[in-house]
């Protein structure tokens, strides 16, 4: 009895050691394939030098070492960050806080005036509220339109990769 436990022991031992020397092999295969699998990082970097976009000032970005106004309501810019679902959704999350706090930010000065003057009333410096949070919106929008830019970047840049691998 006690040598049959050995024995069962030891066979157990050798399968494990097995599956795990088998395991191994798999993992080197995989790896082995996927380095046979890869772009150049030359072509790489000539599709991102190419394709990509950056900001460029306040009112322009570069693709293609060529510098590109973003266009008047930034048409430009949109319709290049349209190639991009992802991207386009972060831009229009950028025009949305951007115009919502302009518009908070005007009302509110207008309302505060309009009271103060008419009245002298202090209560007019409770418009003062939407004011302050309209430039939380104001900051917060610029934080989209550069994530847009990522996105499209990163999206522009694999659906080139993928274009180019099976070339």
């Amino acid at each position: 009895m006690k040598n049959q436990s050995i024995i069962i022991s030891i066979l157990l031992l050798i399968v494990c050691i097995n599956s795990y020397a088998q395991n191994n092999i798999d993992s080197i295969k995989t790896i082995t394939e996927s380095q046979n699998n890869q772009i150049p990082i030359d072509t790489v970097k000539a599709i991102y030098e190419r394709e990509a976009i950056y900001i460029d000032g306040n009112r322009a970005f570069i693709k293609d070492k060529y510098k590109i106004r973003f266009g008047f309501w930034n048409k430009k810019i949109k319709k290049q960050l349209s190639v991009s679902k992802d991207a386009i959704k972060e831009f229009h999350e950028y025009r949305k806080l951007e115009t919502n706090g302009f518009v908070l930010y005007i009302g509110g000065l207008i309302g505060m005036m309009a009271v103060v003057s008419t009245t002298s009333s202090p209560l007019g410096l409770l418009f003062m509220i939407p004011v302050i949070y309209s430039l939380n919106l104001i900051i917060e929008a610029p934080e989209h339109f550069h994530k847009a830019i990522w996105v499209y970047n990163r999206d522009i840049l694999m659906q080139k990769l993928k274009e180019n691998k099976t070339k």
